[in-house]
């Protein structure tokens, strides 16, 4: 039995490439933030979360890797005073290792929740560990925040403090909106919906015009979608205390695949539809008889 043709792709030389090259980025991109080189510099970054929770990263210098998991304890205890803290060493295989804490409770969810951190002694304490250097960045939930702080800058509803550690004055102001949260997620989930009953009535759609262009203006419907998702037009529910943070994750994650879905259903059927018509929106006219 004769062994079948099977065609390259036009284009596998550039998606070989495009995997080489994705790849590399992963591969350099291990650490989570630049890597200490001196024993009296720290990095920390930390990240407020929904659900009334807080995670943070903490890095320091390779020479003093045996103490990643004590020192992010107490940077944790320090940021996070009277609340019980997790903590854990992230091997970050090949890179770097870096302590991770969890906190809970550290603001409740509600309609406008807050978080402060206020230590006049912060640089103190930072030089009592040993570090003289302290790059900090506290960054708020994907809400509408309102920052303030005495020190450090403010960037991408971030503190940020670079250099000789300041004392810390920062409060941060949430104000969910989780009515536009739930409405991205129903459009994410329409646009592969309408796809799929789409893609059941394709033998329909193809024998009418209006069938024809209602495939088209589906398929820029749902790859705008896509673009203003990925411009992070959103909310978070789980700040407002809405729903569990886990559901979120997982509403979230099969609507990001619903929207693949309608981005990648909607280009196959545009070409489909109009290769099946001959490239034309419209029915022909019927011909014109000619009597003799």
């Amino acid at each position: 039995m004769p062994d079948r043709f099977v065609a390259k792709p036009p284009f596998a030389g550039t998606l070989r490439a495009l995997g080489v090259f994705i790849v590399a980025v992963l591969a350099v991109a291990c650490d989570p933030a630049i890597v200490p080189g001196d024993r009296n510099e720290i990095t920390i970054s930390v990240d407020v979360q929904g659900g009334g929770t807080a995670e943070g990263d903490v890095l320091v210098s390779p020479d003093r890797r045996d103490e990643v998991k004590t020192v992010t304890k107490k940077v944790a205890n320090i940021l996070f005073p009277y609340l019980p803290v997790d903590v854990k060493i992230d091997p970050n295989d090949p890179g770097h290792d870096f302590g991770v804490f969890t906190v809970q409770n550290v603001y409740n969810p509600g309609p406008s929740p807050t978080v402060s951190f206020v230590d006049p002694d912060f640089p103190a304490e930072m030089r009592g560990l040993g570090f003289d250097s302290v790059d900090m960045y506290i960054c708020a939930p994907v809400v509408a925040s309102q920052l303030t702080t005495d020190h450090g800058g403010l960037r991408n509803d971030c503190l940020f403090v670079e250099g000789q550690p300041q004392p810390l004055s920062f409060r941060m102001a949430m104000t969910p909106r989780p009515a536009l949260a739930w409405a991205w997620l129903a459009m994410r989930m329409a646009s592969g919906a309408v796809v799929l009953v789409s893609l059941l009535l394709l033998r329909r759609l193809v024998r009418r015009s209006w069938g024809r262009l209602f495939v088209i203006l589906l398929g820029v419907a749902v790859t705008t979608l896509a673009a203003l998702s990925r411009a992070g037009w959103s909310d978070d529910p789980t700040v407002a205390g809405q729903v569990d943070p886990g559901v979120w994750t997982t509403l979230q994650t099969v609507g990001v695949y619903s929207v693949m879905f309608g981005l990648l259903g909607s280009i196959a059927l545009s070409f489909v539809v109009l290769s099946r018509s001959g490239g034309r929106i419209a029915s022909p006219p019927p011909p014109i008889e000619v009597q003799p």
